[in-house]
């Protein structure tokens, strides 16, 4: 059976590891694209977007504005939906070198 001295330094381990984590994933810069690439949006781990890219074909008096509108949209909720599986990657990584024995008794 694990003292408790044991379950703390466990979870100071587990914390440190999270805390390496987040910092990784706020380094991340995730590109969502629509319009087969005509719309690029780079986003950062915190979900901030950091860099538009609009291919030059959309900016035409043609092109109509909705259009446009709807392909940034698109391309950020892109962006978003990748940095949220790259997050979940991560923390999967991490509970999967997590080990907790049969004897660690939790209190829930």
């Amino acid at each position: 059976m694990l003292d408790n001295k044991e379950i703390f330094k466990e979870a100071q381990k587990m914390q440190d590891k999270m805390q390496e984590i987040q910092a990784e994933i706020d380094k991340l810069k995730i590109t969502g694209k629509s319009g087969n690439g005509l719309v690029e949006i780079v986003i950062n781990g915190a979900c901030n977007c950091i860099e538009v890219k609009i291919d030059s074909s959309l900016l035409v008096k043609e092109t109509d504005k909705k259009v446009v509108e709807e392909l940034v949209a698109a391309a950020f909720n892109h962006g978003v939906k990748q940095l949220s599986e790259q997050k979940t990657k991560k923390i999967q990584l991490l509970s999967k070198n997590i080990s907790l024995t049969s004897d660690l008794k939790l209190p829930f």
